[in-house]
């Protein structure tokens, strides 16, 4: 059934929108950046209520969905730094958490056991706060809005980013040490 590849198209467009969106950034072009990824970051709703809804969920999806997220936020990100809009320290934070997380994952899933991903609340929170602020920051660029808008929403953001860090690594690692208490002969 065709439909059940929809979720892992919808996270593909994603992933393929996220270098013109930078580029539109980077033209200065913030209105319709804006839009594309206001359009982008809903997608990431719909396609994880389109695979639950209809137990469409696959091994690809879990791993092209925070692919495609990561990608958007990031290339996002870099091109409103590029633009001089955001600090370029937000950009290493975000740069720094993303880098654990996937060399967690890939030493938990080659070393430990297959890894099945799985959002956090906590994650998903701080995907929905991020993208609200990359889209404030866009705005700020357009309309010249309120700069502590801003900047509370990149205080919200960083705190947010390395929590959700902090607790991916603390998961994982609690993880870890339950298999390999599992994985322990019983002792006599």
């Amino acid at each position: 059934m065709m439909l059940r590849h929809l979720p892992n198209l919808i996270s593909a467009s994603r992933l393929l929108m996220a270098l013109p969106i930078a580029w539109l950034i980077m033209r200065h072009q913030l209105g319709v950046a804006a839009v594309l990824f206001i359009v982008m970051a809903a997608t990431d709703a719909i396609d994880g209520a389109l695979a639950r809804a209809f137990d469409w969920q696959s091994y690809l999806g879990g791993i092209l969905d925070p692919m495609a997220d990561k990608l958007l936020m990031l290339s996002t990100a870099a091109a409103l730094w590029q633009i001089e809009l955001l600090p370029g320290w937000f950009l290493i934070v975000v740069l720094a958490r993303d880098l654990l997380i996937v060399a967690g994952a890939y030493v938990y899933d080659t070393w430990i056991a297959p890894l099945q991903p799985e959002p956090s609340i906590l994650s998903k929170l701080t995907t929905a706060i991020h993208a609200t602020m990359l889209v404030g920051f866009m705005l700020q660029g357009l309309l010249e809005i309120n700069d502590r808008v801003c900047q509370l929403l990149l205080a919200g953001t960083t705190t947010l980013l390395v929590a959700s860090g902090v607790h991916y690594v603390a998961r994982y690692t609690r993880r870890a040490i339950a298999h390999s208490r599992a994985q322990e002969p019983p002792h006599d």
